[in-house]
């Protein structure tokens, strides 16, 4: 009996610029952190392994991911880091939600270029991505495959995501309507809007300083080619409205200022309830100075 032709590859290679030109990639770090970003890298790993260019996963799978993975890491952020993947682009959502299929272009085009030397290069044209303009040359065919629905039901997976990027508020795919009488397909409805970055801030009615503040620090990032999308800029005014309500504004605009100043690439908020701190230490060693001086 033929042997099955060997579908991963045995060495992935990565942009070294990942960490400066990928914008998507600062937002998976805004999210989640540092542990978001290995478990974007876990899978991806598991992908090219496995079947080469995509890898079959359900949110079922998420604790098994966990315990191979190690390092403290739990299911439930296996599922929140999926979760953001998915909204922001970094795996196609549409596959997943077919047929449990992790993937993405960038996946695809690593694997293009690490197959040219093999003899046999056939893809599930089902999952393919890529364009063929984009692979041409490689000897690649599509053949035909029977993607099976996977992820249908993703409700409860990240209860504690934000809405935009919990699984269960599903894409709702437009059905072609037949208009009475004509029989032609009526236009599917139109998706709704992403806010812009400054309807998004100024949904928070921060103090006027502080809205400022953050105003500045989303153009620095437009300027340093690392802006923000809904998702990304979503989770941090939600990190800074926590750090207000513990410390006031005054402490969260210093930071955000500073962060500018020394060209960090990440607001440094674990930094405001130190700042807060000290504040009030020096305010009670003025008040005893002042004591000790009547």
């Amino acid at each position: 009996m033929a042997r099955r032709p060997k579908r991963g590859i045995e060495y992935s290679g990565w942009d070294v610029d990942i960490f400066e030109n990928d914008t998507k990639i600062d937002e998976l770090l805004d999210a989640q952190g540092w542990n978001g970003f290995s478990i974007y890298f876990y899978l991806c790993q598991r992908a090219y392994a496995s079947e080469g260019y995509f890898y079959r996963w359900s949110y079922a799978n998420a604790a098994t991911t966990a315990r191979r993975m190690g390092g403290g890491i739990g299911s439930e952020a296996v599922k929140q880091a999926v979760a953001v993947c998915l909204q922001i682009g970094l795996f196609d959502k549409r596959l997943f939600e077919l047929g449990g299929v992790l993937t993405s272009k960038g996946i695809q085009r690593c694997y293009a270029q690490a197959i040219q030397g093999r003899r046999s290069k056939t893809v599930n044209k089902d999952i393919w991505l890529l364009e063929e303009k984009e692979t041409k040359g490689f000897g690649i065919v599509l053949e035909n495959s029977d993607l099976q629905p996977a992820n249908a039901d993703l409700q409860g997976a990240n209860s504690d995501l934000q809405p935009a990027n919990a699984p269960n508020s599903k894409v709702k795919e437009s059905r072609v309507k037949e208009s009475k009488g004509v029989g032609k397909a009526a236009a599917p409805p139109k998706p709704p809007k992403t806010p812009t970055a400054q309807q998004m801030i100024q949904e928070k009615e921060f103090p006027p300083a502080l809205e400022e503040a953050v105003m500045d620090w989303v153009q620095y990032k437009i300027e340093k080619r690392q802006g923000y999308k809904a998702t990304g800029l979503r989770n941090l005014l939600s990190q800074i409205e926590d750090k207000v309500r513990q410390f006031g504004d005054k402490p969260v605009v210093d930071v955000i200022r500073e962060s500018m100043a020394n060209n960090y690439m990440g607001i440094t908020l674990d930094r405001v309830q130190a700042g807060a701190s000290h504040g009030r230490r020096d305010r009670i060693a003025n008040r005893v100075s002042e004591v000790d001086n009547w």
